[in-house]
């Protein structure tokens, strides 16, 4: 098992400390990043976080006075960092402003409600992912069920994910299944997530239980389970963290597939469109974005992190 000495280089606090400070740094350069390639984008004035060229004196960014005249230039840099300074105070106090032109209820309290959303479904999908994973790693050993049941249940993974929900939303939600169950399933199932995860396990564990520490400790009587625990945690962590991109971008394709699953993928598509006379809705998509950016930046981060101080050279040292 994982001993005291890993634990205590793990939860060290100065280490950690460190990790989300500089973490924090990169996410607020690639936000300010972001923001300025948004700016550029055409906007209406109501379109109150990014640069309104009006007022300085510009149609837009591409005007040709702002490519001979230094002095717009300089404005407009002032102006759009001006106001993402505005935007990230805003983002600390949770005040983001409405959530559309057409829509006035506070877009921090929507993002929330939506992050919570796709946060459910994202642990629900992992989830069932790793318990079908396990139950088939398990009866795998047997050559019967892994040539007549495994493999076929793995095919069908690789159905394409909007095949999988027309599958289990058309007959298994109709039949009674849970609604949120269904749409677990079919981010687990759909587009080879599972097959893929299953593969990314069975390879994992093999592959340590074949190493000679873990040889030697078994033929010497030992529980070779025992010295092969903490390389096999690490490796379930990095492979179940790095699979949460890949269910949801699933998900997002499911929200806009069927609008009863409203996540922030949902959020930032709707808010992408036309809507009438309202134009696409700028600030939420890119709030929205910067949100979900640095919630899987942390992950992948930690991620790292764990595996660095959980890592059997690590601990040479």
């Amino acid at each position: 098992m994982i001993d005291k000495v890993l634990i205590k280089k793990l939860l060290n606090f100065f280490d950690f400390i460190k990790l989300i400070f500089i973490t924090s740094f990169k996410i607020i350069v690639i936000s300010i990043l972001l923001y300025f390639l948004f700016s550029f984008l055409p906007n209406e004035g109501s379109d109150f976080c990014f640069t309104d060229y009006s007022s300085i004196g510009v149609e837009s960014f591409y005007d040709n006075s702002n490519i001979t005249n230094n002095k717009v230039s300089f404005t407009f840099i002032q102006s759009t960092f001006k106001n993402y300074i505005d935007w990230f105070i805003n983002l600390i106090h949770g005040e983001l402003g409405p959530i559309s032109f057409d829509d006035p209820n506070p877009l921090s309290k929507d993002i929330f409600s939506k992050l919570m959303i796709s946060t459910l479904m994202i642990f629900l999908g992992l989830m069932i992912s790793f318990i079908i994973a396990i139950i088939l790693l398990i009866i795998s050993n047997n050559t019967f069920s892994n040539k007549y049941l495994v493999k076929p249940i793995l095919s069908l993974s690789l159905f394409h994910i909007l095949f999988t929900a027309f599958i289990i939303f058309t007959y298994f939600v109709k039949w009674g299944l849970s609604f949120h169950i269904g749409v677990a399933l079919t981010i687990s199932f759909g587009s080879g997530v599972l097959r893929d995860y299953y593969s990314l396990i069975k390879e994992s564990y093999q592959r340590i239980n074949n190493k000679d520490y873990v040889v030697f400790a078994e033929n010497s009587g030992l529980n070779a389970f025992y010295f092969s625990f903490t390389e096999i945690l690490i490796n379930l962590i990095t492979i179940t963290l790095s699979r949460i991109p890949i269910l949801f971008g699933g998900l997002i394709i499911l929200e806009v597939y069927n609008s009863k699953l409203e996540g922030i993928g949902f959020l930032i598509w709707r808010s992408m469109q036309t809507a009438g006379e309202y134009p696409p809705s700028l600030h939420t998509v890119y709030s929205s974005s910067i949100i979900m950016i640095g919630i899987l930046y942390y992950i992948f981060t930690f991620n790292d992190y764990i595996r660095f101080k959980l890592s059997p050279k690590e601990n040479v040292k």
